[in-house]
């Protein structure tokens, strides 16, 4: 399950690097400000340089990415037996197991990527829209991040219950 949640993240990472090359070719060629939202009029309202557009979301994805991926290396690196885990005894009951735990461990680390990632993507696919004139209402970017919470919290909650789950078939 790590390897296709990193297969997935990475692909994500492409498709954001894709999306935003055409989104500032696409802006720069129009050689005018990036229209980040609308009034309901259809005006736009907030507005940022196309080279804030590109590189600001650009190294902020590139530095949460490496972040992410050190931050799942020390999990590797770090002495498991140390965590105060609520199925202790199941999980160290073998080195099998103390390995299926840093997979599961790894493999939500990497769910944060997940995330983030396709939070990127859609955001800078709508402000695209919005340049474009293709809505952008400020309402769209409140329901973009109530729903950004609410999965970003359901997976910090889904690590708690994935822990106190004692059944094999539930490991990986």
């Amino acid at each position: 399950m790590e390897k296709i949640t990193r297969f997935v993240k990475n692909t994500l990472v492409l498709l954001f690097l894709i999306l935003l090359l055409m989104a500032y070719y696409d802006i720069r060629d129009i050689g005018e400000q990036v229209t980040v939202y609308r009034d309901t009029t259809g005006k736009g309202l907030g507005t940022i340089n196309p080279d804030w557009f590109f590189y600001a979301p650009l190294i902020f994805l590139i530095l949460l990415n490496v972040i992410i991926s050190r931050i799942a290396r020390m999990v590797g690196d770090f002495p498991l037996q140390k965590l105060n885990l609520p199925q202790k005894d199941f999980w160290f009951e073998d080195a099998e197991r103390e390995e299926k735990l840093e997979v599961v461990l790894k493999t939500w680390v990497y769910g944060f990527a997940l995330i983030f990632n396709i939070l990127f993507v859609v955001l800078i696919s709508q402000i695209w829209m919005a340049h474009r004139g293709l809505g952008g209402q400020l309402y769209q970017y409140g329901l973009i991040l109530v729903v950004f919470t609410v999965v970003l919290l359901g997976w910090i909650g889904f690590i708690f219950y994935r822990l106190r789950l004692r059944k094999e078939e539930f490991i990986s």
